[in-house]
């Protein structure tokens, strides 16, 4: 009976300690443990001139004991203001979004600035509800990169009714007067295309992403551009809008095949649908690059590696993020006398053995 009891009691304390630990330590946990007050404690953490340098060293080594995490957002509420700044992206598992926040970091962090990424996973209505969360927990700036879905800005308004600064960055809207932050797409794609035509390849198609999304849009209108200014001649059959992820990439280029063997190149709006592309490609045995040349955009970590390497464009995702994070900081400090301005960050072709026609040997 006693041996019950024991076993009882054990499960019983295991679960009251489970229980605290799954409790965040607050204030109230430290004052308790150090007989003081909770306002004491509260002022020695945030280094209160009155509370002593004796009490302020036994509170903070009472906080690391205990594992204390401030709340940052409660302290920003209770403030009226912060030192906060909260992202919001289209997707988090991109590898140009991850360098886009590594740039912010970079600059953010040492200003004395915290980070509360949202993403909005290319959802309008979550893009919507991480900017009501942000402006409730009274951050101290905004940066965002639109939704796939974003197509107007009026849940833009309460931010600016608010008053928190507010960049934008990579996808933007161009008719809000915000400071922008952004790659020169059209460039990009011009030398994209430039490269493949200065290859030898002469029937060219386009994997186009979302026409009303600006990015893709310019990258649309740099491919036709560059055809032009070489004598090519630019048909809309061959832009497929919408096509940047591996299974439409995939998908696409065996209707292509089927319909329009004439092809001999593809620049793809993103290295997702190209790398779609290359599989199929390889599956119908059609020799990379030696009869058809493939280039990509946005550089991701594979296309270094599949065979053959895809020849692509570095969009310069650190640099975008500390440009980005200096304005909005900037922003931030100035208040009244700051000025919007756009700021273009040049791309850059990355050649790789995917389009270089040139030097590939033609095994028949």
């Amino acid at each position: 009976m006693k041996i019950m009891q024991s076993i009882a009691q054990f499960f019983l304390s295991l679960n009251k300690f489970y229980k605290m630990k799954k409790r965040q330590t607050t204030i109230h946990d430290i004052a308790k443990y150090l007989n003081v007050t909770a306002s004491t404690v509260s002022r020695a953490l945030n280094d209160h001139p009155r509370i002593s340098e004796a009490t302020k060293k036994r509170v903070k080594q009472a906080a690391k004991k205990l594992d204390y995490k401030l709340n940052i957002i409660a302290a920003n509420l209770r403030k009226g203001k912060g030192n906060t700044i909260g992202i919001i992206i289209p997707l988090i598992n991109r590898f140009f979004f991850a360098n886009i926040i590594s740039g912010i970091e970079t600059v953010a962090n040492p200003a004395g600035y915290n980070l509360i990424i949202c993403p909005s996973n290319e959802n309008l209505e979550k893009e919507t509800n991480n900017i009501k969360t942000l402006i409730s927990n009274r951050v101290s700036g905004i940066l965002i990169s639109i939704s796939a879905e974003t197509k107007t800005a009026e849940h833009f308004e309460s931010v600016f009714k608010s008053g928190i600064p507010l960049v934008q960055f990579d996808r933007t809207i161009e008719h809000i007067a915000t400071t922008k932050v952004f790659n020169d797409d059209f460039t990009g794609a011009y030398q994209n295309v430039k490269h493949l035509i200065d290859q030898g390849y002469k029937h060219i198609v386009h994997f186009a992403g979302p026409q009303y999304i600006i990015n893709y849009q310019k990258r649309f209108e740099g491919y036709r551009q560059a055809l032009l200014d070489n004598n090519l001649p630019f048909r809309p059959e061959r832009v497929y809008e919408g096509v940047i992820s591996r299974e439409r990439g995939y998908e696409t280029m065996s209707t292509i095949l089927n319909t329009d063997p004439e092809i001999d190149a593809l620049f793809a709006a993103s290295d997702m649908s190209a790398l779609g592309a290359m599989i199929l490609l390889k599956k119908r045995k059609i020799q990379i690059p030696a009869l058809f040349g493939i280039t990509g955009y946005v550089n991701e970590p594979f296309g270094e590696f599949v065979e053959p390497s895809l020849t692509t464009t570095e969009q310069k995702g650190i640099a975008i993020g500390k440009a980005a994070a200096k304005e909005l900081i900037a922003q931030i400090s100035a208040a009244e006398k700051y000025r919007f301005r756009s700021i273009i960050i040049p791309p850059e072709l990355i050649v790789r053995n995917s389009s270089l026609k040139n030097h590939a040997e033609l095994k028949l």
